[in-house]
């Protein structure tokens, strides 16, 4: 009953779950431009529009109850009247299942994931991932955390997805194409002045030591303003499992922790692979090659434990099982004898 209880407990903390994923503006949502970016903006075509005077909570709440992964939330705007609302804690919504275009993005007010959302700032807008995960958004860096793989993805709800096994997934915008200068922006900001680029993934195991940076801003570029505009590449969303990033403290406090929790159902562990950087969950109680615990160690703390039934030495072939998490025997080889479940080496006398 205890386990089952502390399972609920975890299912409903996931189910909570809502963490930064970008900050953005209607002149490049979607569309790559303030005019076609109006367009969708005001038709609710580019992400559902749910409505455009609720509370934050609101807003998370029923895109939630439709089934979707993101939140797209411009607080104190009525974004059909382009207007800043009376009540300037309700705002406009948006719900969608892919997270901002990568034209959409713009800098936000700090590392820590606050977003402008003022008219001024061309109706700027806060994406937040709200599908259930164990991710917990770490900051904004100018560099990356040591990766086991980069790769480039379609969206960010396909980075989310995509590192399940790791303690760091990591995701920025690389190789966008800029307009820029006087003429440049101008044109640019009206009709469309981003090209090219992509989110690109990455998934590790290790904790950015790196500088933080404001979210979206750039961290490098190449080219000139005169010739086609500059490629640049922007910050690093860095978002943890396990790992604290230097600087910033965990969220996590409100529950204890279980190790399985992170990454298996109760109540088994996960226990590392040797020689790889994955883990296997394993029912430990049971489990006759780990048996009440990760002799490979635990993947989340490395903490070694628990027993390999098969190399105990003495016993007879297929003769033992893991009970509640220990190694029980049934029949020994000759010079042991089974006492108490154990192959113990007769000495001679």
């Amino acid at each position: 009953m205890r386990w089952f209880l502390v399972a609920l407990l975890s299912l409903a903390s996931l189910a909570q779950a809502d963490i930064y994923a970008s900050c953005g503006g209607i002149g490049t949502l979607g569309g790559d431009g303030l005019l076609p970016g109006l367009v969708g903006l005001l038709t609710g075509t580019l992400t559902t529009l749910v409505g455009t005077t609720l509370s934050g909570a609101s807003c998370r709440s029923i895109c939630a109850q439709q089934g979707y992964k993101f939140m797209v939330y411009a607080q104190g705007i009525d974004v059909t009247a382009l207007s800043l609302n009376l009540d300037s804690t309700l705002g406009s919504c948006y719900c969608d299942n892919e997270g901002l275009d990568r034209r959409a993005i713009m800098e936000g007010a700090g590392a820590t994931g606050a977003c402008d959302t003022s008219i001024l700032n061309l109706v700027g807008v806060k994406a937040e991932y709200i599908a259930a995960t164990d991710l917990v958004f770490g900051g904004c860096y100018a560099t990356n955390p040591t990766a086991i793989n980069t790769f480039a993805v379609a969206s960010q709800a396909d980075c989310f997805a995509a590192c399940g096994g790791n303690k760091q997934v990591s995701m920025r915008v690389s190789g966008m194409t800029e307009q820029c200068g006087l003429l440049g922006g101008l044109v640019g900001a009206l009709f469309g002045g981003r090209s090219g680029g992509t989110w690109q993934c990455s998934c590790s195991n290790t904790a950015p030591t790196g500088q933080m940076v404001n979210c979206n801003s750039i961290t490098s570029e190449s080219g000139t303003c005169l010739l086609g505009g500059k490629t640049r590449n922007f910050a690093w969303n860095v978002y943890n499992r396990d790992v604290t990033p230097s600087g910033l403290r965990r969220r996590r406090e409100f529950r204890p922790r279980v190790a399985s929790e992170t990454y298996c159902p109760l109540p088994k562990l996960a226990c590392h692979v040797p020689g790889t950087g994955s883990f296997e969950c394993l029912d430990t109680a049971t489990e006759l090659e780990a048996c009440g615990g990760c002799p490979s160690g635990n993947f989340i703390d490395g903490v070694v434990s628990g027993t390999d039934c098969t190399s105990l030495p003495g016993v007879a072939m297929n003769r033992i099982s893991c009970i509640s998490g220990q190694c029980v025997a049934s029949a020994c080889h000759s010079n042991y004898d089974l006492i108490n479940g154990e192959c113990v080496f007769r000495i001679r006398k």
